[in-house]
């Protein structure tokens, strides 16, 4: 079945209402269609309890980044550790996506994500008790508890993607994913800093104690959550060997236009889009540029994300959802693009990678909906894994990709890359042509999965 034919139907009229011709009435509408909508929080309280847990989860979370980065460099003063530490993640990372997938279809996900953040919690703790430890006893300590609290971050990832939808009203989903992007950010932005002001008034045990306090609260959270309880009962999803389990979402994935779609135009952006591997050369080559630039320049993608969720009311009403993400990801090309040629001025290259994170923001918000909205309950969290996998994947192949290509001009890695983003547009057009006609519809049942087996 092709995505035309799977929309045609979803792509009714909507009644129309007489004009209201009130000044005040007129602007609070205005403003209702950019401001961040709310309604998932207020409508919802399970949603609430949820969006609040996870406040507290991915700020601990991106506090324990700068913990480990500042113990790793403490233990013999070398740089070199900092990178050991961060590498052994990668497998986890990989292994947990995948763990984390096929689980989440079997067990009940509220459950597994209160076992997660104890997970983590416990991982904390070790980590203050295990502070005191120096040289090569104290790496393999750090190597072997961060790869263990990456692990359960992978796993926990495509288990609360997939647990949103039943946290919501259907016609909420769009909205309750712009809040979900927008806090990624402000916890992104924030995590740091605060592990930063605690690292600085007392030390990196003190900052994962109070990371093991923000997993006891998230995970306290979860577990006052009520809807979907029996929403995927231990054995509902899927039976039989592992490795079976994890083929049918692969076999999904292989059987559906739509996802490969979405999977190709995601890739082209993860991998291509983003020149952060780049941007300590591009300070080096400006040595007139202010102090900090560096870290300006990874922020300023984050803060576009951020103001494009706080201004993202109108996402939620945008039909042709297709059409938005081949927009969003070749806004994100353009910007990248322009960026490699205005290099001499810091400002524009700020500006740049501002616009290029709002639109990369919008993109995620619409791919993960329609993603969503097309996966049956019993799959999504098999489904949002090999998404995971683009998400950790894509952007350190991109890191390889754009500093093999900067061997022959800076300008030449950043402009090649935008333009190889508006290549996986024209791809995804041309391979998958209902792609731009695709509209929101209803979520996808059970029901939908036997009728295809």
């Amino acid at each position: 079945m092709s995505i035309r034919q799977e929309t045609e139907t979803d792509a009714q009229a909507q009644p129309g209402g007489q004009p209201d011709t009130l000044p005040a009435r007129r602007a609070t509408r205005l403003l209702s269609k950019v401001t961040l909508d709310l309604t998932p929080i207020r409508s919802s309280r399970d949603y609430r309890v949820f969006w609040i847990a996870q406040v507290a989860s991915l700020t601990g979370s991106q506090m324990t980044v700068v913990a480990l980065a500042a113990q790793a460099f403490l233990l013999r003063h070398n740089s070199l550790d900092v990178g050991i530490v961060s590498a052994a993640q990668l497998v986890s990372l990989v292994f947990g996506a995948f763990a984390g997938g096929h689980l989440g279809d079997r067990v009940n996900r509220r459950t597994m994500l209160v076992t997660l953040q104890i997970a983590q919690g416990l991982c904390m703790v070790a980590l203050a008790l295990g502070v005191g430890l120096s040289g090569t006893t104290g790496l393999a300590f750090l190597v072997a508890l961060s790869t263990a609290l990456a692990l359960c971050t992978a796993m926990d990832e495509p288990v609360r993607d997939a647990l949103v939808p039943s946290l919501l009203r259907d016609r909420d989903l769009e909205a309750g994913q712009v809040l979900n992007q927008t806090l990624f950010q402000i916890t992104s932005l924030a995590g740091p800093l605060v592990g930063g002001v605690v690292l600085s008034l007392w030390n990196v045990r003190a900052v994962y104690i109070v990371d093991a306090l923000t997993f006891a609260v998230a995970a306290v959270g979860y577990c006052l959550i009520r809807t979907g309880r029996e929403e995927n009962p231990a054995g509902a999803g899927t039976s039989g060997p592992a490795l079976r389990g994890l083929w049918s979402g692969v076999r999904f994935f292989l059987r559906h236009p739509l996802i490969q779609a979405i999977a190709v135009i995601d890739l082209f952006a993860m991998v291509f889009g983003m020149p952060r591997a780049l941007f300590p050369q591009l300070v080096t080559d400006h040595g007139t540029w202010p102090s900090g630039s560096l870290g300006l320049l990874f922020t300023a993608p984050a803060l576009g994300a951020l103001l494009a969720g706080a201004t993202g009311g109108w996402i939620g009403r945008v039909r042709r959802q297709g059409l938005g993400v081949m927009v969003s990801v070749g806004v994100w090309g353009l910007a990248i693009a322009a960026t490699g040629l205005v290099l001499n001025s810091l400002w524009a290259v700020l500006l740049l990678l501002l616009v290029a994170g709002a639109a990369d923001a919008v993109s995620a918000v619409l791919r993960v909906t329609m993603m969503q909205r097309h996966t049956p309950v019993l799959l999504r969290s098999r489904v949002n894994a090999l998404f995971l996998l683009f998400v950790v994947g894509g952007p350190r192949l991109g890191d390889i990709e754009a500093g093999a290509v900067a061997h022959w001009g800076l300008q030449l890695s950043i402009v090649s890359g935008g333009l190889l983003c508006l290549t996986g547009v024209v791809t995804t057009a041309v391979f998958w042509p209902g792609f731009a006609h695709y509209r929101r519809r209803a979520l996808a049942t059970d029901k939908n999965l036997r009728e295809e087996r």
